[in-house]
């Protein structure tokens, strides 16, 4: 195997994981910003969110490059004959090494992205409550009656009596 194309694709799964521990930490604080209430750290983390998933789709892209030059390098290695015998121990040795740490890492990829799943999953069900709950409360708002001595401001700028039927809102905007 060539240890630099090889190395090459180790070190895009080693960014890979860094990536997707970023986007478990950042949906992590997402879900937290939801529960919290906070808008402010709901927005940054949603364009934290954006633009790891980014990063993420170039890194897989270029993964899938590397593995296929992998390929294609093992596969015209075996096709020729002039590699010597005595190179050969070291050589598979190395690629046993690599291919090992290859298959660790794409293991704990897999890890990080079961468990980035099930926040996102977590993340998912928050949002959809709050935005039933937010619904919910806009209708009751929209369906509250106004008190019976209640004023409101009449087109031309003065205060009438307000009729008991209207609502409290508009629901044109």
């Amino acid at each position: 195997m060539n240890s630099s194309v090889s190395d090459t694709l180790l070190a895009t799964l080693l960014h890979t994981e860094e990536e997707v521990g970023r986007l478990k930490e950042t949906l992590q604080a997402q879900l937290s910003a939801v529960r919290d209430q906070d808008p402010a750290a709901l927005g940054e983390t949603s364009e934290a969110v954006s633009q790891i998933a980014r990063r993420l789709e170039s890194l897989l892209a270029r993964k899938a490059r590397e593995a296929g030059l992998v390929s294609t390098t093992l596969q015209s290695r075996s096709a020729t004959t002039d590699v010597g015998i005595e190179e050969l121990p070291d050589d598979a040795a190395r690629a046993s090494a690599l291919a090992g740490e290859i298959a660790e890492v794409e293991s704990r990829i897999r890890l990080h992205a079961e468990e980035t799943h099930r926040l996102y999953e977590d993340l998912a069900f928050a949002l959809h409550f709050a935005a039933k709950l937010d619904a919910d409360l806009m209708r009751s708002v929209w369906d509250a009656r106004q008190p019976g001595g209640a004023t409101v401001y009449t087109p031309d700028g003065a205060t009438g009596q307000a009729g008991r039927n209207q609502g409290m809102l508009n629901q044109l905007g």
